[in-house]
């Protein structure tokens, strides 16, 4: 009898197949339930700027996130197959199920619920206990297209790592992703608060507040979770591209080719192993993410648009601040 062989693929591409499938029934569970439906806006209105800019971003990424799908596809003809670019955009899809994971116990952030909306899945997450977390404004035509166009960022990270490659032929693979990791993070910090912050999109709850640029205002950008830990799922992706061989095979296909199966049952296992090694660095980001949320400060006097209803005026429950104790759904 010959010994078994080592087949990371498999491991990889189950870790992959089981988060598609507990995604599927989240998403389902939400979207049959009573809870799916737009966050209102609440009593204070929405400044008139506000709203032209969310009607000028909305489309406006989704028209970048389309373009990334048709360079994508475009990929796929020329190869004749489906590349590693198109594996990587659907893994970076299959995470949008937990961009909202940090507020699973209390709130990590707000969206503004102007924005179109239908409310949140988080509540169908087992173990989630922020109050009226249903209520949180989660925004499909912004993060949707965020989350499909992660593949350029993929293919900047890649350009700067060769580039300081080239310059310095003798970096290690581990500073390589270092680099990666800060171009990644200064990127977000400078998306985040021009994009996201001063636009009025959001509203980030601060855990440090040495670690927080304008700390206190509805502006603060906190360096945790976003551009050190959420990075870290960009740097995953980064990664499997940079460091994939000569034929464009990802590191996470190793015993791939020990598997006597259909091209297509290659291809597909592939695929979902891809999904699994960004799944495990974006469940990585998501526990530091929630662990960082213990400690939210909430800048004051927020508008209603702002806490989606969740905590502060009008609700029973306190927004989280230092001294205020993780709260749950009560009777």
């Amino acid at each position: 009898m010959s010994p078994a062989r080592n087949r990371p693929v498999l491991w990889w591409a189950g870790l992959g197949a089981a988060v598609i499938a507990f995604q599927a029934y989240v998403y389902i569970a939400w979207i049959s339930s009573s809870e799916f439906k737009p966050t209102p806006t609440g009593p204070d209105p929405v400044p008139q700027l506000e709203k032209v800019i969310a009607w000028i971003l909305q489309p406006s990424l989704a028209l970048v996130a389309l373009t990334a799908l048709i360079w994508v596809i475009r990929g796929c003809r020329r190869a004749g197959a489906v590349t590693l670019d198109a594996k990587l955009l659907i893994a970076g899809y299959c995470q949008l199920w937990l961009d909202p994971i940090g507020s699973l116990i209390r709130p990590e952030f707000f969206f503004n619920s102007y924005y179109v909306n239908f409310g949140s899945w988080i509540g169908h997450i087992p173990g989630a206990l922020t109050p009226n977390g249903h209520l949180l404004a989660d925004l499909p035509l912004l993060e949707l297209p965020v989350y499909g166009s992660l593949i350029f960022i993929c293919v900047a990270g890649c350009s700067l790592m060769r580039a300081v490659r080239r310059r310095r032929p003798q970096t290690s693979n581990l500073a390589l992703i270092l680099c990666a990791w800060v171009g990644v993070a200064l990127f977000l910090m400078v998306f985040e608060e021009v994009l996201v912050l001063r636009t009025g999109a959001a509203v980030w709850l601060s855990p440090v507040s040495w670690l927080t640029i304008f700390y206190g205002s509805r502006f603060q950008m906190s360096l945790v979770p976003d551009p050190i830990f959420w990075s870290g799922l960009m740097v995953a992706m980064i990664s499997l591209r940079f460091f994939a061989t000569d034929r464009g095979a990802p590191r996470s296909d190793a015993g791939l080719q020990d598997i006597a199966v259909q091209p297509r049952i290659k291809t597909a296992l592939s695929t979902l192993a891809v999904v699994g090694v960004v799944s495990a660095a974006m469940l990585c980001a998501s526990v530091l993410a929630i662990g960082a949320s213990l400690y939210s400060t909430t800048p004051r006097n927020l508008p209603s648009y702002l806490r989606d209803g969740i905590c502060g005026k009008g609700t029973r429950f306190e927004c989280p601040n230092p001294g205020v104790p993780i709260q749950t759904p009560r009777p």
